[in-house]
């Protein structure tokens, strides 16, 4: 059965506000995580909410659509090595890690995730690069490079002093 694209049907502006919601709710994500951990929440704690508030409104948003979630067995595995590999692992590390690390640290390591996924899926077979998307993995790479470098950096000003 196809699924047609609801997306069209929406007025550009609606569009245009959800990705800005969605990127400031992604923005302040380190932020939030850093305040959480650093007023004594547990990693593992704030996980379990995360995942189960997420899980709540990717459930609203595939009744909204009128998709139904696939639960057969392969499905479930599927789902089961997701969550372990993407949030139950990754995410109480992070917080784990939060506390000991500046969030603008932990900002610039999370902004290296889609470029290290590209390389390794180009690697892998899975994605073909092209030239564009090699001038943006450069790009990407320079941004960063301009931050964590020592000398003539922006270093100084996201990376704490050491004591």
């Amino acid at each position: 059965m196809a699924h047609t694209s609801h997306v069209n049907s929406l007025p550009r502006p609606l569009l245009w506000a959800a990705m800005l919601a969605i990127g400031i709710a992604w923005g302040a994500t380190t932020s939030l995580g850093k305040i959480a951990v650093s007023t004594g929440l547990h990693p593992i704690g704030i996980t379990v909410w995360q995942t189960l508030l997420m899980a709540l409104v990717l459930t609203i948003a595939v009744r909204a659509t009128g998709r139904q979630l696939p639960l057969s067995r392969q499905h479930l595995l599927f789902f089961l090595g997701l969550g372990l590999l993407g949030s139950a692992l990754p995410h109480p590390l992070g917080y784990y890690a939060a506390r000991h690390l500046p969030a603008s640290v932990i900002s610039v390591v999370l902004a290296t995730i889609p470029l290290a996924t590209m390389v390794l899926a180009t690697l892998a077979g899975i994605d073909r690069p092209t030239h564009l998307r090699l001038v943006g993995l450069l790009l990407g790479f320079a941004a960063i490079a301009l931050i964590i470098l020592p000398q003539g950096s922006l270093a100084e000003y996201f990376i704490a002093p050491s004591t």
